[in-house]
């Protein structure tokens, strides 16, 4: 996803790429949770945004994108499909909080799963 900072009028990027598919899903990721404050400009084909939504979105978004493949490589290390399952569904169970804490519920709960 291409960004445009208002104030400075750089182009910046956001990736958060789905492992598993290999399909970039940042622009679903972020303008699905904050049209707000990205805003298509159909003249420059970009998104804009101000600066300090950019770098709050942008630590979001490699937050997620680390979460997000330490959990697919932690599940496909689990050989019996169902302790994975068990797995999978801790994890998104602990998912259920704030966006911004999501991946280190992630991070913290495949720890105390390996832990265990």
């Amino acid at each position: 996803m291409e960004i445009e900072i208002k104030e400075t009028g750089s182009r910046e990027e956001f990736w958060l790429v789905d492992r598993e598919t290999g399909r970039d899903w940042s622009r679903d990721f972020v303008v699905g949770a904050d049209p707000d404050n990205f805003i298509y400009d159909y003249e420059k084909d970009i998104y804009v945004c101000d600066q300090a939504s950019y770098e709050w979105w942008d630590r979001v978004v490699k937050e997620h994108q680390k979460a997000g493949d330490a959990k697919i490589e932690f599940l496909a290390s689990i050989e019996d499909r169902e302790e994975r399952e068990g797995a999978e569904y801790e994890i998104i169970e602990a998912m259920d909080c704030d966006l911004e804490y999501q991946p280190g519920r992630i991070m913290t709960t495949i720890e105390e799963i390996k832990n265990r």
